[in-house]
């Protein structure tokens, strides 16, 4: 009786190692404690120990007993025709039980005698013959570092195969041994197009482990990328770059069967061009799995149907030890170089995809060959040349994709083979890749490529398009050289622009089928004149002119557009994006009444949507038209109108983010609409409120930034997050919090302004972070000596950059602005130090730039900026015992805080503020 449940709790073992339901010491364990307790099916003590579930335990018994009845109910002939027998079964003879000896001992006899009469064998064992029955070695074909490869023939089914052993020397060491079953194990079990097939495993007659492949006929892609740099070859330009292009594809097919290994839970650990095999007929395969181990599956592939991956054989990296170097110098990742297995995970396997399409590209391994110990070094160190470097050839965009797979942080890689492959499939595509910022002349030349339809048809449209595009691009490069004469043409190129639209409108009938391309086009213009010419513009002065001139071109053309296919909801998308970015534009110079009604008409074109067609993109839109109203209307004093459209922007925010908290776009239109309504809540006097949504905003721009679609609108946004922060911290009278919370902002701030010294939007908030900062501290009670002295210094260096800027970019409303109260904070500290006259310079000076403001504008703030600064300059007069002057500037200070009352009248704020003068 006990031997026979001996045969048959073997039986259940195996199978659950064979089908990954448990591992080899699981088994072991379990084996070990039924020893003492015989009269317990294994399954019953897996379920004990909680290695096995409720189904599986119910679904082991039912295999157990469908595989006996292939084998007339004899358990111990069903082992024998487990291939996965084999390799456990040592260890089994070591726990040294007499009925588990006598199962071992029938199995053996038992495949003996099929190998004796294989006519004998079962019918659906699947026992594979060993070496010298059913293989038929032909020739040798390749060896490597354990391995020897020759090409047999398969007497059963008449075809040539791969046939691999361990290499003599190695057959007697345990390591070695084990390291080759593993490899013949994880490439069989791995079934995937992009993994070489393997058909056998066994022994040869002489203990020899084997296993056997299929046999691939053609060349590595070490060859192909020979071939592609070969010095001698005569090839064109365009002929290299369409070898290119095949390389490339090949490589997103060992992508996604790298990203297949991993969703089972194993890494590669060796990629490199000669372990990719080329078929003749398009197959790519990857080989050569010696090096690899399993790991816990990535987290988003936990939920997918394939199992993860549990070697029979025993897992190899607990034979490798912490601190050694595994993988191949030129190709291996840092950790690997360091020896940081446990830092290992599919990033490093991205890492070695990196370091293939750098060979692709360059025609070399990354790290070339010379004494260990120095490539060792430089893999750590990451110092890698840029692929550009060596071959001039290489386009930027797949050196920009090979550097982020090949980063040396691990956190700044590619997370995965596949978002790796998407990139090589987006330049594939000649479309833009996520990890590079495609220079404006490229971006014109791609569209033009790829529209030549529309390029022809909307000749008109495309000149002007490349006229201020190629002048944007031109003033950035030749400074103001080229400006003048490149703005002339504008004008012109305009007005044929306008003829051509004419011509356009009597020629329907042939036009209409490439106006589409017309409205891509114009889009393209568009996103591509919003990106060079807003913010970073110092040294433009007809910046702001030429994204009038492009966004109006934009708009008209897609006014056109709908007119003529109203009911195209594509179409009325980007018509209604089109709006919003004008409506931007006019808000940015000022005309309101002119940016409300794009605004609207944004929001109306949206409804002409279906909301059950609305897309993710579509609701982001929505949220960020409405959190501009809202924007605008708190700016004209419409408070109660603007809570409502921010309220509404959040929600649809809110709504989004939870759909997938780590999304970048979402967390970006979230964090807006929490500044903004922070700001609402500050106007409106609830401070605690104010200051939650700002920290709950300054959380979800750094889930935006720390992504690789991170922007620079992400660090204007954090950077005006930190500024209100620490505004609201001085009103709260956290002075503790504020120090901290300065100091923190103003290292960030300063950080970003000398990374983006031409980006005015970062200068406008590095300023409110140090004006702010300097202000708020002090207010704080006792305040020391040396803190008046650094807040001095912080608002100086203001002081300088603003300057710095406004001579290079002109006098915008935000800069003057920055610099007026950075003037009046200085006099403010001026007189704090008891130096009068130097505050009183300071202060004229932040007048002469608030009232500027207050003609050019008639805003509540610019309003309220000039009250203060007038209030300070009647302090001093008072302090200098000239009454009569004190009381003059006093009731002007009134004045101007009443106009801003009248401008914002439900501004709790404001009124706060107010009141303050009359006391």
């Amino acid at each position: 009786m006990s031997v026979f449940a001996s045969d048959r709790n073997l039986l259940i073992g195996v199978l659950g190692l064979q089908m990954g339901l448990i591992n080899e010491s699981t088994l072991l364990i379990a084996l070990q404690s039924w020893v003492f307790r015989k009269t317990v099916a294994l399954e019953e003590i897996l379920l004990e120990s909680k290695a096995i579930s409720d189904d599986s335990c119910r679904f082991l018994k039912c295999i157990a007993e469908e595989h006996m009845k292939l084998h007339d109910n004899n358990a111990a002939a069903s082992l024998a025709s487990l291939s996965s027998i084999g390799p456990v079964q040592t260890r089994l003879k070591e726990i040294g039980d007499p009925d588990l000896d006598h199962t071992l001992t029938l199995i053996s006899d038992l495949q003996n005698h099929l190998l004796d009469d294989p006519s004998e064998a079962p019918e659906k064992t699947g026992f594979s013959l060993p070496a010298g029955e059913r293989f038929r070695v032909l020739r040798p074909h390749a060896k490597g570092g354990l391995g020897v490869v020759s090409i047999a023939e398969d007497r059963e089914l008449n075809r040539e195969v791969a046939l691999k052993e361990i290499q003599a020397e190695y057959v007697q060491d345990t390591s070695s041994r084990l390291r080759f079953l593993v490899e013949a194990e994880v490439t069989g079990r791995l079934e995937h197009p992009g993994i070489v097939p393997v058909y056998s495993m066994g022994t040869t007659s002489s203990g020899t482990p084997f296993y056997v492949m299929r046999f691939i006929h053609g060349d590595s892609l070490k060859d192909a990328v020979a071939a592609l740099h070969d010095p001698s070859r005569t090839s064109t330009q365009d002929e290299r770059r369409l070898m290119l292009k095949k390389l490339v594809r090949r490589l997103v097919d060992v992508c996604n069967a790298i990203e297949f290994a991993h969703s089972r839970g194993v890494l590669h650990r060796d990629l490199k061009p000669g372990n990719i095999m080329l078929g003749k007929y398009g197959e790519t395969l990857v080989v050569d799995w010696g090096l690899a181990r399993t790991s816990a599956r990535p987290a988003h592939k936990r939920g997918s149907e394939e199992p993860t991956f549990v070697p029979l054989s025993g897992d190899l990296s607990s034979e490798t030890r912490m601190g050694s170097v595994v993988g191949t110098l030129g190709y291996m990742s840092p950790e690997q170089a360091e020896g940081r297995l446990d830092d290992l995970g599919p990033a490093s396997d991205v890492y070695s995809l990196g370091a293939t399409l750098f060979c692709i590209l360059t025609g070399r391994p990354p790290v070339p060959r010379q004494q260990p110990e120095e490539m060792i070094r430089i893999v750590r160190e990451g110092l890698i040349d840029p692929p550009r470097s060596i071959n001039p050839e290489t386009p930027p965009a797949l050196e920009a994709i090979c550097r982020t797979a090949m980063a040396k942080e691990i956190s700044r890689r590619y997370p995965s083979a596949t978002q790796l492959a998407n990139d090589l499939e987006l330049w594939l595509s000649d479309e833009r890749v996520s990890v590079y910022h495609e220079p404006l002349a490229d971006q014109v030349t791609r569209f033009a490529r790829r529209h030549r339809t529309a390029v022809t048809s909307a000749a008109g449209i495309l000149i002007t398009a490349a006229v201020v595009l190629g002048v944007s691009n031109s003033i950035i490069s030749q400074k103001n050289a080229n400006l003048t004469t490149a703005n002339q043409t504008i004008g012109q190129k305009n007005t044929e622009l306008e003829t051509a639209r004419v011509d356009l409108e009597k020629q329907k009938d042939t036009a209409l089928e490439n106006l589409s391309e017309a409205r891509t086009l114009a889009v393209s213009l568009l996103e591509m004149a919003e990106e060079r010419l807003s913010g970073s513009n110092f040294g433009i002065p007809d910046a702001v002119k030429m994204r009038v001139d492009a966004t109006d071109l934009a708009f008209k053309t897609f006014s056109d557009l709908y007119k003529s296919n109203p009911n195209d909801q594509t179409t009325v998308f980007e018509y209604a994006k089109t709006a919003r970015t004008s409506g931007n534009l006019k808000r940015s110079t000022g005309d309101f009444p002119a940016a409300t009604e794009r605004y609207q008409l944004a929001l109306e074109l949206m409804s002409r949507i279906p909301a059950d067609n609305h897309s993710r993109l579509m609701r982001l839109f929505l949220s960020e038209v409405n959190r501009e109203i809202g924007t605008l209307r708190k700016g004209d004093g419409k408070l109660n109108q603007s809570f409502t459209s921010l309220e509404t922007a959040l929600t649809i925010a809110v709504a989004e983010q939870k759909k997938d908290p780590n999304a970048p776009d979402a967390a970006r239109v979230l964090a807006a609409a929490e500044l903004e309504l922070s700001a609402y809540y500050m106007e409106m006097l609830d401070l605690e409120k104010s200051l939650l949504l700002n920290e709950s905003g300054t959380l979800h721009i750094e889930t935006a930034l720390i992504s690789n679609e991170g922007t620079q609108h992400d660090r204007i946004v954090k950077l005006l997050l930190l500024a209100k922060r620490n505004l609201l911290l001085t009103e709260l009278s956290r002075f503790d919090e504020l120090a901290t919370a300065s100091e923190s902002s103003i290292g960030i701030a300063r950080e970003l302004q000398q990374q983006h010294p031409n980006d005015v939007n970062i200068v406008m908030g590095y300023a409110r972070i140090l004006t702010w900062s300097a202000e708020g501290m002090l207010q704080s009670p006792n305040v020391a000596e040396a803190t008046v002295e650094k807040a001095f210094t912080d608002v100086a260096e203001v002081v300088k950059v603003i300057t710095t800027a406004t001579q290079k970019s002109g006098q915008s409303a935000g800069l003057i602005s920055s610099l007026a109260d950075a003037l009046r904070v200085r006099g403010v500290i001026l007189a704090q130090q008891k130096k009068l006259m130097e505050s009183d310079a300071s202060l004229s000076q932040a007048l002469q730039y608030a009232k500027a403001l207050t003609a050019a504008l008639d805003w509540a703030e610019f309003h309220e900026l000039t009250a203060k600064t007038l209030s300070q300059q009647s302090k001093n007069k008072t302090a200098a015992g000239d009454d009569p002057a004190a009381v003059k500037l006093l009731d002007e200070a009134r004045a101007e805080i009443q106009r801003a009352v009248e401008l914002s009248p439900e501004s709790l704020w404001t009124k706060r503020v107010a009141a303050g003068f009359d006391k």
